[in-house]
């Protein structure tokens, strides 16, 4: 008879874990900003014994969201509209709790973060409820383009410009080797580099002639170079995809190719 009791004990105990019911809600949004989210990534859960991830792609469609599964797909414009969510799901006495964070993919800033709990009734039916609780809370009402350019030009501010032409840097005389037309290997950026204004502090700036980038315009200042005792040799202020400076060191080799290198979260 105890063994009956400790068995019908022990189901009893699995089944309240199973079953699901929504009690607490909370959340923290940023001014809307999710509305600049036309693309969504959501990433795998460690541990996701009910689904809650999937769930969270299917309900985030049928919210308006444009679902990705590969980051590496979207062009470089559209992975300025691209959102990733995490989260996470752990057990607690009484049920457990849903943590999810959304941010921008390129920069990885925080746009929104959601948090609710869940301990009670059946698993399907309160899985759903709990995820559409989760958007109800972001409220997210689609893809909007002003919110967008408004959070872009906050992320990415608009550098310093000179306005300068392919045309005028040809004909002018050079002082140094380092100043013409140069073009990275990959063609993402033509760049003019030419005499720095007068007080800047530099000896030369790199404009930008041409972009693949959305986030860099025409003209805009993507490095401050500095000379050095060496003729080829510089110290240089690079300003990165995302706008953001690193300093490193170029050297010109054979006057035809200017070498540096920073440092990025995937490697030098």
């Amino acid at each position: 008879m105890s063994k009956l009791n400790e068995n019908h004990r022990t189901r009893g105990s699995h089944a309240q874990f199973l079953l699901l019911m929504l009690w607490l809600c909370s959340a923290s949004a940023f001014a809307g900003e999710i509305n600049a989210c036309k693309y969504l990534v959501v990433t795998d859960f460690t541990d996701d014994p009910y689904g809650i991830a999937q769930e969270l792609r299917e309900q985030a469609s049928k919210k308006g969201f444009a679902v990705v599964t590969a980051i590496a797909d979207l062009s470089p414009t559209d992975l300025l509209k691209t959102c990733v969510m995490s989260g996470s799901w752990w057990r607690t006495l009484n049920g457990g709790r849903l943590s999810m964070r959304v941010v921008d993919a390129p920069s990885g800033a925080l746009i929104a973060e959601v948090n609710s709990g869940a301990g009670g009734f059946g698993v399907g039916r309160t899985r759903r409820a709990l995820v559409s609780k989760i958007y109800s809370q972001l409220e997210y009402t689609g893809f909007n383009e002003d919110v967008y350019r408004q959070r872009i030009q906050r992320e990415y501010p608009a550098r310093p410009r000179i306005v300068v032409t392919e045309e005028e840097i040809k004909n002018h005389e050079a002082r140094s080797n380092v100043e013409g037309i140069w073009s990275d290997t990959h063609d993402q950026y033509r760049l003019g580099i030419v005499p720095a204004p007068e007080g800047s502090g530099s000896d030369y700036v790199a404009v930008v002639l041409r972009s693949n980038s959305p986030v860099w315009q025409t003209n805009e200042i993507k490095a401050e170079i500095r000379s050095t005792a060496s003729p080829d040799v510089f110290t240089c202020t690079y300003f990165m995809a995302n706008k953001k400076p690193a300093g490193t060191t170029l050297t010109l080799d054979h006057n035809a190719i200017l070498r540096g290198s920073v440092a990025t979260p995937k490697g030098s």
